[in-house]
């Protein structure tokens, strides 16, 4: 039995270390050098991160890598909206335009938000192997900067992250705990852990904008949006006549013309603070939009 087991533990020590090598030279992370913006950012600095792209495999990993990325973006001195605030948006746009929001052209979302630039991002890939003593996850994400004046990509980077294990038992009562313990780099725990380590890279990786102060920026809210603007005239009334500063604005997105009512401008924190005041409407779907 010794003899057996011996040969066992040779041929599966063979067999791990030919795959190890074979990933070895697969395991270092590549990165796209970052490009330089084309332009001077100055002022221009609002910047929407859209749904990421992906995962048709697993519909919640893009979303839950953008998540991630945001939480890594959001440090850097942009003006920022918040991910709840862009769908709740996008889902209105599709409603009215009878469309989905990623057939719109960069420009009209841009008009939409009125966002200097877009987001985008897209997962390229992922991978899970596992071989008795050795595993590994990898992740390639692409995100891509697009401003809205002309629909132009400024920036674009990818970045692809791997995590390995490959213990090999120095004993053959080792063989089931070492399995075990190898397959956990598989876990959805690591998963969310690679996708951590990705999306850090990927917004240290996004240029800074020119350091100047954001206090300037405001803020309006979106309280509806309606495809009759008589309606849209009549609620911004109702809103005035409570003592708001409301008005309609008219925009005009593959063909049909959208009216939004909105009041403003707030600074951030006030914005906010009436933002949940019109959340209580049940008939309202309150959003952040930026005033120029």
């Amino acid at each position: 039995m010794i003899a057996i087991s011996s040969i066992l533990l040779g041929a599966v020590l063979c067999v791990t270390a030919s795959v190890s090598c074979a990933w070895r030279g697969a395991a270092q992370t590549s990165s796209q050098p970052p490009a330089f913006f084309t332009q001077d950012m100055g002022n221009n600095r609002r910047v929407v991160v859209l749904p990421f792209e992906g995962g048709e495999n697993n519909p919640q990993l893009a979303s839950r890598v953008r998540q991630s990325f945001f939480s890594h973006f959001s440090p850097k001195k942009y003006y920022d909206v918040e991910p709840r605030d862009i769908d709740t948006l996008l889902d209105t746009l599709d409603a009215l335009s009878g469309r989905q929001w990623s057939s719109l052209s960069p420009v009209e979302l841009g008009r939409c938000f009125k966002a200097d630039y877009l987001l985008y991002g897209r997962v390229l890939s992922t991978r899970r192997l596992f071989f008795i003593f050795y595993s590994q996850i990898a992740l390639n994400v692409e995100i891509r900067l697009v401003e809205t004046r002309r629909g132009r990509t400024v920036w674009k980077t990818t970045v692809e992250k791997r995590m390995q294990s490959g213990d090999v038992p120095l004993h053959p009562l080792s063989l089931v705990s070492a399995a075990f313990h190898t397959s956990g780099i598989a876990s959805d725990e690591r998963m969310q852990d690679l996708i951590e380590r990705t999306c850090r890279e990927l917004a240290r990786s996004l240029p800074e904008p020119a350091d100047e102060k954001i206090s300037c920026f405001k803020t309006d809210i979106q309280v509806a949006s309606f495809n009759s603007g008589q309606r849209a005239q009549h609620m911004a009334g109702e809103l005035q006549g409570k003592g708001y500063e409301a008005r309609v604005e008219r925009v005009r997105i593959n063909g049909v013309d959208w009216h939004r009512v909105l009041v403003g401008p707030y600074g951030r924190a006030d914005a906010e603070t009436a933002r949940q005041t019109f959340a209580e409407d049940p008939s309202a779907r309150p959003v952040l939009i930026y005033a120029r």
